[in-house]
């Protein structure tokens, strides 16, 4: 899993390389960014080890018409040991992902996950959006079309709090979670 910083505007670019110590504190948010990424991935990995009925729920739930019982063993496997491929971790700056979102998902070059920086010092939600894109991700290993709804809201709240309620799940079973990101002047394709 790579993890990256988000683009620094040039005109903060600008006024930390005139300062001397920009170098430093982009060195030092990279590292943080480093920190938190594994330590989110270790997380979820661990919740697999630790409670294999509750994650084997959430992709059930979430991915189920798109898993075999031999395909839902592999995947949880390989996640417990820490061998699914990807995502790469990417913190961005505050609202780069539009509206209310804190997170996304791309499936391109391998995967990679969005993380709004307002959500570092706010670790419980972290988590959690860090497991609704970590469920968009295990969508995307699996292959196939794109499962129904929002598989990641569905992933991360079976996950977290055991199930959905029938509304909810029923509305998250038909959201559009698909949208562009907008990141260096570039659109990238996304779930959120």
């Amino acid at each position: 899993m790579r993890v990256s910083a988000s683009p620094i505007p040039n005109e903060a670019r600008e006024s930390s390389s005139n300062s001397g110590s920009g170098s430093s504190l982009d060195e030092a948010n990279a590292l943080r960014d480093a920190d938190q990424a594994a330590a989110l991935r270790t997380r979820l990995e661990s919740l697999a080890r630790n409670d294999l009925a509750a994650f084997r729920a959430a992709l059930e739930t979430s991915l189920g018409a798109k898993l075999s019982d031999t395909r839902i063993e592999q995947l949880l496997i390989d996640v417990c040991i820490g061998d699914v491929a990807g995502p790469d971790v990417q913190f961005v700056d505050a609202g780069t992902l539009g509206g209310n979102a804190y997170g996304a998902y791309s499936s391109e070059d391998g995967g990679v996950i969005y993380l709004d920086r307002r959500l570092s010092d706010k670790q419980a939600q972290l988590e959690r959006v860090f497991a609704e894109e970590y469920g968009h991700h295990l969508d995307q290993v699996i292959g196939g079309v794109d499962a129904a709804g929002d598989e990641g809201a569905i992933f991360a709240s079976v996950l977290n709090e055991g199930d959905t309620t029938k509304v909810d799940h029923a509305r998250l079973q038909v959201e559009q979670d698909h949208g562009f990101i907008e990141l260096c002047g570039e659109q990238i394709a996304g779930e959120f």
